[in-house]
């Protein structure tokens, strides 16, 4: 491989753009420049941050993370990027109600993954943090039964559960790139979280979309 080539050039300046973009939150938080946005995004309030691609809305996403991260205690932000949600199975049926459930099993299953993970960076006390793995691997289990459906209901009690032990006074869910779901898709997808996490107020969304 001839690394003069101006493809290959081409190629490496590409990824190189990609890794910027990836959760290096201290660099977003010194190259980010505010213009009253940053105001209009609620700590409290689920919200839609609207606006045409490449203007900086995942930039904002990671900024606010940032942000939040530096005033809060015991309040994680996690942001999906729904594009790479849908890289895997979750496109491969033409009925969108089978998309929309990918979609929300890739969700769910990552989020699970993320929270366990986060768990093990807390200092609770031993049984606590035993007690928030169990509540987090029994939301994990609920996640798809066998005929394909969600059980929300268990799936809530379990997530309301594992916060109560792991002592989060709040959780900050981010959806980039959401246009990237499938249209006909998105009710359903959108339906299953609402289902899930809509009665928790210490839930906050942020989807990104134009």
């Amino acid at each position: 491989m001839d690394l003069r080539d101006e493809k290959v050039a081409i190629a490496i300046n590409t990824l190189e753009r990609r890794a910027e973009r990836q959760d290096n939150d201290l660099t977003l938080y010194n190259t980010y420049v505010d213009c009253g946005v940053l105001a209009e995004l609620s700590e409290t309030e689920s919200q839609v941050v609207y606006g045409r691609r490449g203007v900086g809305k995942t930039h904002l996403l990671h900024f606010h993370r940032h942000t939040c991260s530096l005033k809060e205690h015991r309040a994680p932000y996690f942001i999906f990027d729904c594009q790479r949600l849908g890289s895997g199975t979750a496109t491969i049926s033409p009925e969108a109600s089978v998309v929309g459930r990918n979609y929300a099993f890739e969700f769910l299953n990552e989020l699970g993954t993320r929270l366990f993970g986060y768990v093990e960076t807390l200092r609770l006390g031993e049984t606590k943090q035993m007690h928030a793995q169990e509540a987090i691997l029994a939301f994990v289990d609920h996640i798809c039964s066998k005929d394909g459906s969600f059980d929300c209901r268990n799936l809530s009690s379990t997530f309301r559960a594992f916060c109560s032990h792991a002592e989060i006074e709040r959780i900050y869910i981010g959806l980039d790139e959401f246009v990237s779901v499938p249209q006909p898709a998105q009710p359903i997808f959108a339906h299953i979280l609402k289902q899930i996490f809509a009665s928790d107020k210490r839930v906050v969304f942020k989807r990104g979309r134009f």
